[in-house]
């Protein structure tokens, strides 16, 4: 949850900004089936598709970084080419520039994607994760900052 308040207090989301807080409960409880709908504001998101970092320590829960103007994609086709990535993401919003990734003995492709702004990613990446391109779900995450990447000095270019 502080990685939550951390990364996601201030974050503009469909032109409105995100409050993120910890909750002044020390539990929630989840309404039973049949239960008052007033109860829908807590609702456990445990065993959820959208729920992509449930288990803490795993790989997944790693990859959890602040909101940057740039998203890493992973599991692309190995034929998935710049400029599809280019247009799919582009419907979304203004796509500054696209790197390709390849790495030996890895049959996907991954790729790093720049926006104009961080909102524009955060929009983006809540809208197509999980969205397939050539038959394979993509996965969109924020990429993890590296000593200010930026897409011009990252070395795989």
């Amino acid at each position: 949850s502080q990685t939550a308040v951390c990364f996601l207090d201030g974050v503009s989301l469909f032109g409105s900004t995100l409050r993120v807080q910890l909750s002044n409960k020390n539990e929630v409880k989840v309404p039973r089936e049949g239960e008052s709908k007033e109860a829908d504001l807590n609702k456990d998101f445990t065993y959820s598709p959208l729920h992509r970092f449930k288990i803490p320590g795993s790989r997944n829960f790693q990859n959890i970084a602040p909101p940057s103007h740039v998203l890493h994609i992973t599991n692309l086709h190995p034929d998935t080419t710049e400029e599809e990535i280019r247009s799919f993401f582009g419907s979304y919003g203004q796509v500054q520039d696209v790197r390709m990734l390849t790495f030996e003995n890895k049959p996907r492709k991954m790729a790093l994607v720049s926006f104009t702004n961080i909102g524009a990613a955060t929009d983006c990446l809540v809208q197509t994760d999980g969205k397939q391109i050539k038959q394979c779900v993509i996965r969109v995450n924020y990429a993890k900052p590296r000593n200010a990447v930026s897409l011009s000095s990252h070395p795989d270019q």
